[in-house]
């Protein structure tokens, strides 16, 4: 039994943040093969079809790396091997010369000389609001009504819709699959559509998006993109602006975000206290919605023209 690694080559020499894509195949007896670095570092794994398998990775040290491809049948036994060496080249963009534009809760957000782009490294809390089931009368919602502050606060008209019938309550959806509900806006919207109408706002179980701390953020507004990373893991989300929260207070994401980040994503018991860096870039979006498509596209654009993942890798700070 025959398991071949055919990309990259052997002996190649790729750049540190290249998304590397591994691509080979293998005898019909295999059906599935991990790939391993120095023997130690097992990092990535994919089944075989049709005689062939694939595997993406980026690497994020320089330096030569021993790979190895390891078939498996399907009796879950090693029956195959297959090595070869890469060179990974150090990168040349840095983080430097770079200012740290203001603290938000003792994190600070720093621009790097020429780019309007900002950035910072903070915890991710989970903001549930424009899903449609963020809240219910009964709290039986994504998340705690207390954390709308329905109904014992004055600010919880600037997170649930108003019933214009009787405007001291909270509207709940009349039809639909989350009837009952309340509707739970997003600071960005589609004016085209009722207040009452949950479509109106950005839905936290769908759309990739972050929070803004109010009183302003460096030039971004609503509907503008990010980019946010989970440096635990390695993976790289885009997203847009689609609320605004306490002036005291950053790093807050969507469920739909956190879910794509690998993080807890419950609103109630989600988050990660730390490792998330965000990458904003102020006059990006048109200050509305987007597709989810419309999203990729525009944030990787202003991603890479920012340095993309050569310049994250340099302005992380593991914690």
């Amino acid at each position: 039994m025959v398991i071949k690694i055919n990309q990259p080559s052997n002996n190649a020499t790729l750049a540190m943040t290249d998304n590397v894509t591994f691509k080979g195949t293998a005898s019909h007896e295999i059906v599935r093969i991990e790939l391993w670095a120095e023997n130690k570092w097992h990092f990535g794994n994919s089944s075989v079809s049709n005689g062939n398998w694939s595997v993406s990775y980026r690497f994020t040290d320089n330096g030569k790396r021993k790979i190895e491809a390891r078939g498996f049948d399907q009796d879950n036994h090693s029956v195959a091997t297959e090595k070869i060496t890469l060179e990974i080249a150090a990168s040349s963009i840095s983080c430097e010369p770079r200012t740290k534009l203001f603290e938000i809760g003792g994190h600070s957000v720093w621009q790097i000389a020429g780019q309007t782009a900002f950035f910072y490294q903070s915890k991710m809390s989970i903001d549930a609001d424009g899903a449609p089931n963020a809240y219910h009368p009964d709290n039986i919602g994504l998340d705690d009504l207390k954390n709308a502050g329905y109904p014992n606060t004055s600010w919880w008209k600037n997170i649930l819709v108003p019933d214009p019938q009787n405007p001291n309550r909270a509207y709940e959806q009349t039809s639909g699959p989350y009837q009952g509900y309340f509707v739970s806006m997003t600071a960005l919207q589609d004016g085209t559509r009722a207040k009452t109408d949950p479509s109106r706002y950005v839905d936290s179980t769908r759309i990739p998006y972050i929070v803004l701390p109010g009183g302003g953020s460096a030039g971004a507004k609503l509907g503008d993109f990010a980019v946010v990373f989970n440096g635990k893991n390695g993976k790289i989300v885009n997203a847009i602006c689609a609320d605004v929260g306490p002036s005291n207070k950053i790093g807050e994401g969507s469920i739909a975000l956190a879910e794509a980040l690998g993080i807890p994503s419950s609103p109630r018991t989600g988050g990660v206290s730390s490792g998330i860096m965000y990458v904003v870039f102020p006059g990006s979006g048109n200050g509305k919605p987007r597709l989810l498509s419309e999203i990729n596209s525009e944030a990787e654009k202003h991603f890479n023209n920012w340095g993309g993942m050569a310049r994250l890798n340099a302005c992380f700070s593991p914690s």
